[in-house]
Parts: C-alpha cells; sequence; structure tokens
C-alpha cells in the first residue's frame, strides 16, 4: 500500500468524525463520573465519621492499679509481700539480701502480669515513664541495689539501709494499690 493513501484515508476520517458531538458525549460521561467519585467520598466519610473510635484526648493515661485490676491478683501479691517481710525477719543479714531478691521479683512478676513488655524489669519499669509513677525512681534505686546484691558477693547492706530498700518496694506497690 502506499503511504500517501494511507495517509489520505486517516485524513478523511478524521474530517468525517462529529468532534462537537463526541466531545459533548464525553464531556456527560466525566460529568456524571465526576458527580458519582464525589458522592462516593462523601459516603466514604460519613461511614468513617459514624464508625470511628471515640478517643478523649483529655482522659488521663491508665494507671498501673487499672491495669492491675484482675480479681485476687492483689490479694495474692499482698500475701507474696506479708512472706518476704518475713523471711527479712528471719535470719539478717543474709535474710535481706534474700528478702530484697524476692521483693524486686514480686514487683518484676507483677509488672509483667500487668502486660509490661521488656527484656528485663529495667525496660518493664521504663515503661511506667508517663503513668504518673511517683515512686518510680525509688524503685529503680531499689532495683539497681538488687543487682549489686545478686552479682556482687562483697556488696552489703546495714540493717536499716536493707529496710529503707525494702521500703522503696513497698512504697511502690501502695502506690499503685497493690498493697
Amino acid at each position: 500500500m502506499d503511504p500517501v493513501v494511507v495517509l489520505q484515508a486517516v485524513s478523511d476520517f478524521f474530517i468525517r468524525v462529529p468532534w462537537a458531538h463526541l466531545y459533548a458525549t464525553l464531556h456527560r460521561v466525566f460529568f456524571l463520573l465526576d458527580i458519582a467519585l464525589v458522592i462516593g467520598v462523601i459516603l466514604l466519610f460519613i461511614r468513617a465519621w459514624v464508625t470511628r473510635e471515640k478517643i478523649d484526648t483529655k482522659a488521663a493515661p491508665p494507671s498501673v492499679a487499672q491495669i492491675l485490676s484482675k480479681p485476687g491478683l492483689q490479694a495474692t501479691y499482698a500475701e507474696q509481700w506479708r512472706k518476704i517481710l518475713e523471711q527479712s525477719a528471719a535470719n539478717p543479714p543474709e535474710s535481706f539480701r534474700m528478702a530484697i531478691v524476692s521483693a524486686d521479683a514480686l514487683v518484676d512478676e507483677m509488672l509483667k502480669e500487668a502486660g509490661f513488655a521488656g527484656a528485663g524489669m529495667a525496660e518493664r519499669l521504663g515503661r511506667l515513664n508517663g503513668l504518673g509513677v511517683r515512686h518510680l525512681n525509688g524503685v529503680f534505686r531499689a532495683h539497681r541495689i538488687r543487682n549489686e546484691l545478686a552479682h556482687a558477693s562483697e556488696f552489703t547492706l546495714s540493717p536499716k539501709d536493707a529496710m529503707r530498700v525494702l521500703g522503696l518496694y513497698e512504697r511502690f506497690l501502695k502506690e499503685v494499690k497493690v498493697l
């Protein structure tokens, strides 16, 4: 086929097409599609608005006491704490060492039960940051002392200091309403 003939045929086709009619038809189709899309977006927005979660931005974060509000859990920890205090009075000074280690384990178990994740107790305690726990620094200090007692055999505490450390754990447990 001759290219001039092909070019003439294509040109004749484009000349014969009613462009104004084609444009008007496409204009109407796309206008209807635009209306449908706008209506769809509005309906999706309304559905999202209705099903959204109600978030109270002024509400305080949950306290540890609220997290630990399982029935019977507080009584169990209170009984364990009573045993730790009895243990501390049994045979000083070694009993203080064991009582501090047990108190630390009790707090760690409580944090795990409450769902605070972390590789160790220090990480779990760190997750309490921002929850308004006033005695958090005290329990961190007590945990560091417990680590010294557990890992350094030459580290000793006087009975008075040991009772202070147990007091740090007790204040924390009272604040989170376990005791």
